[in-house]
């Protein structure tokens, strides 16, 4: 069956914790009904006014960030007779972390990363050798040790630029050397 593939770069393309939820990842399933739609758009472009105005019985989130390039890590998905592009869930993970603390606690981004089992560690390493965020890289790469998934041990952290300089990520934590960020002490203390 041929598809007709919606291309719209000014409302932005389905990412984060709802793709998660379209690729029936997400640890806390929130596309009932009142959850937020997450839209990732590029930086600089506003959502069109007719988006912006119409009702669209659930909260749009969107978010104009140079996380990556435009199209790095989107994938077409079906739904009837049409296709839209959603960020794969390797780009959708580290989209999810781009919004900590905002729109998800350190705890839920734990729980997560232990359940992508089966992230692509070849889509993993380009997209995290050209994201932009310093604290997503450092982040994801923490909670994937603690997870232990056989895909981490795939990435090549040499080849990623982690930057120079502390993070905290929790205001009152354990340090983790490692990665140079604050995390938080109980899982800090927890077992890989």
């Amino acid at each position: 069956m041929t598809y007709a593939r919606l291309a719209s770069p000014n409302c932005g393309h389905p990412g984060g914790r709802t793709a998660l939820e379209l690729h029936g990842l997400a640890h806390f399933p929130g596309l009932s009904a009142g959850a937020p739609v997450y839209l990732y758009g590029s930086p600089g472009v506003r959502m069109p006014g007719w988006f912006r105005a119409h009702d669209w019985k659930r909260p749009i989130r969107y978010s104009a960030t140079g996380l990556f390039s435009k199209d790095l890590g989107l994938t077409p998905r079906s739904f009837g007779d049409f296709a839209v592009d959603i960020s794969s869930p390797e780009r959708a993970v580290l989209e999810y972390l781009d919004g900590y603390p905002d729109d998800g606690s350190f705890e839920e981004a734990r729980e997560l990363v232990e359940g992508l089992t089966t992230l692509r560690p070849e889509t993993l390493q380009s997209l995290l050798e050209k994201c932009t965020s310093v604290k997503v890289k450092r982040m994801f790469l923490y909670l994937a040790d603690k997870a232990n998934h056989p895909w981490r041990a795939q990435l090549k952290e040499g080849r990623m630029k982690l930057g120079s300089g502390k993070r905290s990520l929790v205001s009152e934590g354990k340090f983790d050397a490692h990665y140079q960020i604050t995390v938080p002490a109980e899982l800090a203390e927890s077992k890989a």
